[in-house]
């Protein structure tokens, strides 16, 4: 009697050990998931740009990226399918309005497939009419610079100093559409502008730091330049001093 409960106990623990053994070579050979980041950049020609878009907790920026993420997604669940992409950040610009998308695959969709799919579009999106034209997608990092310039004349007021402030939204609205519109303008540097961001104020009289961001590398001279060779420059009704603006810090932000 008790040998055939040894034996029974026997195989039931060869048994279990098949199994254990078919579960974990199961997981070694499924390759750990990948995430792929990609960035998606759109025009609604019709849409108008708002300084509070660039306020991420404004109610205007919460409803219009709950309005646009919704459009994208009905576009990406048709070719990535739902669950296989999140979309980690939206952010606006003017130019009528410039949306542009930072999403993370676990599939390996070719970024030409995903503009393919979008140009499929009747020719609107969340109820504007999008610019075909304009239509980017790229997995390229992201390349940062840092920008300072001086606008003398412009007295310093305390509240630029906080970013939930009335006066702070103003100015920093109208610094990144007035350097994105500059940067937009130029030919070496237009299609591969994402974004001005990041905009702080401080005393000298006033002081505006900022970072670029580009698809790709270009030379720092090349960035600067563009305001070297500007007639004039305005910020808060005041000229900005254009030789005291100061370009560095680029490098190649990880995907």
């Amino acid at each position: 009697m008790c040998n055939k409960i040894i034996i029974r106990l026997g195989i039931f623990v060869l048994i279990c050990c098949k199994f254990w053994f078919l579960v974990l070579d199961e997981i070694k050979t499924v390759p750990p998931s990948k995430k792929k980041r990609v960035r998606i950049s759109l025009r609604l020609k019709d849409a108008t740009f708002e300084n509070t878009f660039t306020n991420k907790h404004s109610s205007e920026y919460k409803d219009l990226r709950n309005k646009v993420e919704d459009a994208l997604k009905d576009i990406l669940n048709s070719k990535l399918g739902k669950g296989k992409y999140s979309i980690v950040d939206v952010t606006f610009s003017n130019g009528s309005l410039i949306i542009m998308y930072t999403i993370e695959m676990l599939t390996n969709v070719k970024t030409s497939e995903i503009t393919d799919t979008i140009m499929e579009q009747n020719g609107t999106f969340a109820g504007y009419e999008l610019d075909k034209a304009y239509v980017k997608v790229t997995d390229k990092g992201k390349v940062q610079y840092y920008g300072q310039f001086r606008v003398p004349d412009l007295i310093y007021l305390t509240d630029y100093a906080t970013e939930t402030s009335t006066k702070y939204q103003t100015l920093a609205g109208e610094v990144k559409t007035k350097l994105e519109g500059v940067y937009r303008n130029d030919t070496k540097v237009g299609m591969k502008l994402i974004a001005v961001s990041n905009i702080t104020f401080t005393k000298g009289s006033v002081i505006v730091d900022f970072m670029v961001w580009v698809e790709d590398v270009i030379t720092v001279k090349t960035m600067t330049d563009i305001f070297k060779h500007l007639d004039s420059l305005k910020i808060g009704g005041k000229p900005v001093d254009l030789k005291s603006f100061r370009l560095s810090g680029v490098y190649q932000k990880k995907k």
